[in-house]
């Protein structure tokens, strides 16, 4: 259809923009930032920017980021924020370093 088509352009075209909203381990030292490394050897970009941070029970510091993938490499998202030293709460591919299967089993489910 006319419409499928269109939505295909933009995709390829690069005018559409996504976001999307993660719950990171720890508080990032800047308000915004990017991430800028190859993804599977293939070129890939993603700038985040902060909405809030809190104190979790179950996590210890969390931040909530809105995340803006500017290339759609598999697990882009989630390889970037944990190369930045902040993984997504509840990620099972990229966990926060030195957490037990034990502990990953009590975390909530990927929180992006």
């Amino acid at each position: 259809t006319a419409s499928l088509h269109h939505l295909q352009n933009q995709f390829e075209s690069r005018t559409i923009s996504k976001r999307y909203i993660a719950v990171v381990y720890g508080h990032p030292s800047v308000k915004s930032g990017h991430c800028h490394q190859p993804v599977e050897g293939r070129e890939a970009l993603t700038k985040w920017s902060f909405r809030w941070q809190a104190l979790s029970i179950f996590c210890g510091p969390v931040t909530c980021l809105d995340v803006f993938p500017q290339t759609g490499r598999q697990h882009q998202i989630r390889q970037h924020l944990a190369q930045l030293g902040h993984p997504i709460v509840g990620d099972p591919l990229f966990p926060l370093p030195g957490i037990s299967k034990q502990q990953q089993q009590r975390q909530p489910k990927l929180l992006l």
